[in-house]
């Protein structure tokens, strides 16, 4: 047993609770067309001013707790199944969230139970001993099949031929009167008499004229008792002392007699009816009716038997028939409570004479059975069974009488209580009588529990809040309230969020009594428990795969889904796509979007659309650098570029700015998962350290982004992690200068505006086409291209993400330059953004083609030349490339300078002023005496760092520097505005490019080479970062160049490719055996010798090559 909370939780995903079986039971009559899962289509069944003749009434379950769930299309109405009974249940006229509830739970065939008490209930109604079910499983199951050879031991089994003997006897002419004779030969029915050839004494419970049958049970071949039907009116059994009936049987309670077959498979339904006999002439009507197979039968020992429940019933539809007396109704009641209970769905047949006791289903048969004829034999079962057919197919799914209680004024969950408009517990009176309880307040209002919810962001930590409403003593509402389920049992947040109103009464328990009273009597009335996503982007539903999730639409391949919760914090509310469009919306939204090529140059659209594309397909390790001078529009571009993910980000513009905090920004854009997320105006201001705390974080948050993890911490109990925060969508950075650290360049796609994108400086049409793009954000255009897109994506899943898109995106990127690993890789990751979106395009009906090539044909060279300038960027910034000339600018001011490995003094100094190296070492030469005698001395400026020395070894001159040379030349770094990474990251960085060229010396392993020099005497060897003298300017060596050489010939070498074309698009719906899911059609764009830019088939795909060509 579980509680009320749980037990309807469980209730929602019981096969009885199927939605096509609650639309039955909200509206009988209407005809629901499930598929195999569940789900399915019909027309409006409310009628009348809904009527209709195209079903736009669809229902499914849903994905949390498997419940039923209900929508019309167009409206946009959606129930699910406790809304649905508590609006349209009891024949239309609906019914209380409570009775709806329990009506839900009864249909499952679950029990609820108060976890302290251990007491079952309905809610705030009945309390007592476990049900009857339970009592009744707990009682079969230790039922022991009576000894059937012993119990009729001297009786004879009634035949057939017996009908030729002149007197067949009492018991021969009991079911001849009954019509149930051919119920022997089909073996429904096993029965004896005594038999006069053996001797024996006969029992005195029985007369000599008794009637005794097999009691079946559900398992093939047990026999559950015999019963004993003695002969003669009621007044004569008075007389003599003996009841009607009675039973040899091997444990307590009186069995049914069952069906052959009963737990078969193939059974979907029962009949259960008063008298083991009656329950034979039902198995004759099914059998005539041909619905032997499918319907089982229970014939109950009288209106106090029970029937068999220890098989399975979960949904299965049980017919109820008893007599039409005051212990047929109460038989009726208690039987149909007890189906719901074990999960079956209880219907109830009609009396065949209303108020005629007698008139059962032998009584029916022993009326019309004529045993002259064989059509005689069958005119009864077949007459019952047209009957039984035609109300089992009108009978209407019963509904408890009693219903539970509102909660409210006098709800209770034992031992707590709504009393006076106030939580309370019960507590026994100690001077009034054993059940008298005095009522002890708790809370000074009462409360709910109306939802728990799980708000999960996607860091597979969701957070547990209490959905709670209140009332005042005086019936007022309270504002309802979402409280963290950490922060419940503390009962601080009734004064926090409701002042005064939620006042909790003092004790040293009262809280522990107050949070357990309130989950108690919730519990009780039932909660909802649902999920609520707070993040963007994909998840996978069971019931739809892969859906996008936004504040708006969420978006499957088949269009939007309806009934998933999103609740997004603060601005990201704006991230709220609509339903995706079709036909010439559809199309004429992505033209839109194609066109926006227009604002600018290609070097700079190409990247940045590539972006807005290759967002939604996830897992993104890059972000992108816009920079450009104040004034120039990049913020204006960036917002037009965000209004694909949502129109109203054009007025709400920017998701994020530079000005939040650390934790603000990175929170943000780790719940924007799969989407485009500006972080607006990067310009550090201020002094020098408030400049250097702004990169830092930069840093950090470029950093997470591109390696797609956060900085965890350990949880409060030192026991677990808790996964930090990152960027999980893709981020486009504004800014008016660069990242300083040479990873931090490496980790973005950098672009530059070049000028003013409209205005003064701009060109002409550069104010009208932002104007128009700037109306078509506000108006939606981007967010219905986008929306579309999805659904796209959505339906192509497997073949345009994950392994797939990895897959393609290392081959692409072998054919972009670029010495830096990633600056390659991204390229080919923007690329890939294009060519799902331009084969989407083509699919839709936009583009054809030819089109879509050529338009891939300009964005790969876009993006080549976009990797090149990433290139040239990141040489500039690399600080393996800048360590010696940096190095060589310091040792020529002064600021540093190296000493002679032998002398310690300055290098060459025996050559006097003629030395060739002091100079280029930091040393300066002074004059003194006669300027002809050529007499002076080399020294330092003052407040030099010595860096090392500069000796000669086997030949060659090497600079020898100490680790106090990384301090020196990082500060010359920062004071660039690029710092240098970690020392050791710097000296192999620096081993792994000029040792093998043999510009650095160092041994094995290491990135130093230890050298004897001044001062550490004549065995002495300390290890030295070995440089050869002179320093120059690093070159890259020929592999680096032969990195930049592409793998391909043509004018970009980089080749372009889209998915596969299926046979027909339809939207949102997979194409069927589409090689798309597998691979593309590898038809590259590039003219070469081997290959060609197919050729406009038509003057429309001539004009739209036109129109499409940057």
């Amino acid at each position: 047993m579980t509680g009320a909370g749980d037990a309807l939780r469980s209730a929602y995903g019981a096969p009885a609770n199927a939605p096509a079986e609650l639309l039955r039971l909200a509206f009988p009559g209407c005809e629901p067309r499930p598929a195999g899962d569940g789900s399915g289509v019909m027309c409006d069944p409310r009628g009348g001013q809904h009527a209709e003749r195209t079903p736009s009434f669809t229902f499914w379950r849903g994905e949390q707790d498997g419940g039923a769930m209900f929508q019309r299309k167009g409206t946009g109405e959606t129930w699910n199944a406790l809304q649905l009974l508590e609006q349209f249940g009891n024949g239309g006229a609906g019914m209380t969230r409570a009775d709806a509830a329990a009506l839900l739970i009864s249909r499952a065939g679950l029990e609820r139970q108060d976890a302290e008490q251990g007491s079952s209930f309905r809610p705030g109604v009945r309390m007592g001993p476990p049900s009857l079910g339970k009592r009744l499983r707990e009682r079969q199951g230790q039922a022991v099949p009576v000894d059937a050879h012993k119990a009729l031991a001297g009786w004879e089994a009634l035949k057939r031929w017996h009908a030729g003997e002149d007197d067949p006897g009492p018991a021969w002419k009991a079911l001849e009167a009954r019509g149930l004779l051919p119920a022997l030969a089909l073996g429904f029915l096993e029965a004896f008499r005594r038999d006069p050839r053996k001797a024996g004494r006969l029992s005195s419970l029985l007369t000599p004229e008794a009637l005794a049958f097999k009691v079946r049970g559900p398992e093939a071949g047990t026999v559950a008792a015999v019963k004993y039907r003695n002969n003669g009116s009621a007044e004569q059994l008075g007389a003599a002392g003996l009841d009607r009936y009675v039973y040899a049987k091997g444990h307590k309670g009186t069995p049914a007699h069952t069906s052959p077959g009963l737990t078969a498979p193939g059974i979907s339904a029962e009949v259960w009816t008063e008298g083991e006999l009656n329950g034979v002439g039902f198995m004759l009507a099914l059998g005539a009716a041909g619905l032997s197979g499918s319907v089982g039968v229970q014939g109950m020992a009288g209106a106090t038997g029970n029937p068999h429940v220890l098989h399975d019933l979960t949904g299965r539809r049980v017919f109820i028939y008893a007599d039409p007396d005051k212990a047929g109704e109460e038989a009726r009641t208690r039987w149909a409570r007890l189906a719901l209970e074990v999960g079956a769905v209880p219907y109830m047949l009609p009396p065949f004479i209303p108020g005629d006791p007698s008139a059962d289903a032998a009584d029916f048969l022993g009326r019309l059975w004529d045993p002259g004829t064989p059509e005689g034999e069958r005119a009864g079962a077949e007459a019952l069974g047209e009957w039984l057919s035609a109300h089992m197919r009108d009978a209407e799914a019963w509904q408890d009488p009693e219903p539970g209680a509102e909660y409210g004024e006098g709800f209770q969950s034992w031992p707590y209580k709504i009393e006076g408009g106030q939580v309370g517990k019960l507590k026994r009176s100690p001077d009034g009588p054993e059940d008298a309880h005095e009522f002890r307040p708790l809370l000074g209002f009462t409360a709910r529990i109306v939802a728990e919810v799980s708000r999960d962001s996607g860091d597979g930590n969701p957070l547990r809040v209490f959905q709670i409403e209140g009332r005042t003593p005086e019936g007022r509402p309270l504002p309802p309230v979402e409280v963290p389920t950490g922060k419940f049992s503390a009962m601080s947040w009734p004064l926090e969020h409701w002042g005064a109103d939620g006042f909790v009464y003092p004790g040293s328990s009262v809280k522990d009594e107050a949070r357990a009273a309130l989950l108690s009597l919730s519990r009780a009335a039932g909660m909802d428990r649902r999920t609520v996503y707070t993040h963007t982007g994909w998840v996978q539903l069971p019931e739809h795969g892969p859906v996008f999730l936004t504040a708006g639409a969420c978006i499957g391949s088949a269009g939007a889904v309806p009934g998933v919760g999103v609740s997004l914090l603060g601005k990201l509310k704006h991230y709220a796509l609509p339903d995706p469009p079709e036909g010439d919306t559809e199309r004429e939204a992505v033209r839109s979007a194609l066109e926006l090529l227009e604002l600018g140059p290609p070097s700079l659209l190409f990247p940045l659309l590539g972006g807005v594309f290759r967002a939604p397909l996830g897992n993104v390790r890059f972000s992108e650098w816009l920079e450009s001078r104040t004034g120039w529009g990049k913020s204006t571009l960036a917002a037009v570029l965000q209004s694909f993910y949502g129109a109203a980000w054009i007025e709400h513009f920017p998701p994020a700015d530079f000005q939040s905090t650390d934790n603000a920004l990175t929170l943000g854009a780790f719940l924007a998962r799969d989407v485009l997320f500006v972080a607006d105006d990067f310009k550090p201001e201020g002094s020098r350290s408030d400049v250097d705390r702004a990169h830092a974080a930069l840093s950090r948050f470029l950093s997470s982004a591109g390696n797609g993890a956060g900085r965890d911490r350990m949880t409060a109990d030192a026991l677990t992690v808790r996964q930090g925060y990152y960027p999980r969508g893709l981020v486009l950075a504004t800014a008016e200068q660069g990242p300083r650290k040479h990873s931090d360049v490496a980790r973005t796609v950098a672009l530059t505006v070049p000028g003013p994108l409209f205005g003064p400086g701009g060109p002409a049409d550069g104010s009208a086409r932002f104007d128009e793009a700037r109306r078509n954000a506000e108006g939606g255009t981007y967010a219905r291209a986008m929306a579309g897109f999805l659904r796209y994506v959505a339906a192509h899943f497997p073949a345009v993400t994950g392994a797939a898109l990895a897959e393609r995106v290392a081959l692409s990127a072998r054919d972009f330059p670029g010495t830096h690993g990633r600056t390659a890789q991204n390229a080919a990751e923007l690329l890939e953004g294009w060519r799902v979106f331009l084969s989407y395009a083509r699919d839709c009906g936009t583009v054809t083609e030819a089109e879509a090539l050529s338009l891939g044909k300009q964005a790969a060279e876009a993006l080549r030349d976009t990797s090149a300038g990433q290139a040239t960027a990141l040489e500039q910034v690399d600080p393996v490339t800048r360590f010696l000339p940096l190095l060589s600018g310091l040792l020529r001011s002064g600021a540093a300078f190296l000493r002679d490995a032998e002398t310690g003094d300055a290098p060459g100094a025996n050559l006097g002023a003629d030395s060739p190296d002091a100079p280029a070492a930091g040393w300066r030469w002074r004059s003194y005496g006669d300027p002809a005698e050529g007499k002076g001395t080399w020294e330092t400026r003052p407040g030099a760092v010595p860096v090392g020395f500069l000796g000669e070894y086997g030949g060659q001159t090497y600079a020898l520097l100490e680790a106090s040379a990384y301090a020196q030349v990082n500060r010359a770094a920062e004071g660039e505005g690029h710092g240098l990474p970690a020392p050791r990251s710097l000296w192999q960085g620096l081993r792994d490019r000029h040792a093998p060229s043999g510009d650095m010396v160092a041994e094995s392993g290491k990135a130093t080479y230890r050298r004897s020099v001044y001062g550490c005497g004549p065995k002495g060897r300390i290890p030295f970062y070995n440089f050869l003298w002179p320093l120059s300017p690093q070159k890259r060596d020929e592999r680096d160049t032969e990195q930049e050489t592409p793998s391909h010939t043509g004018k970009s070498g980089v080749p372009f490719y889209l998915l596969e074309k299926g046979q027909s698009y339809r939207k949102g719906t997979p194409l069927p055996d589409s090689p798309s899911h597998m691979a593309f059609s590898g038809v590259p764009f590039l003219p070469s010798a081997e290959t060609a830019v197919p050729d406009a088939q038509t003057p429309e795909e001539a004009d739209g090559l036109e129109v499409f060509t940057v």
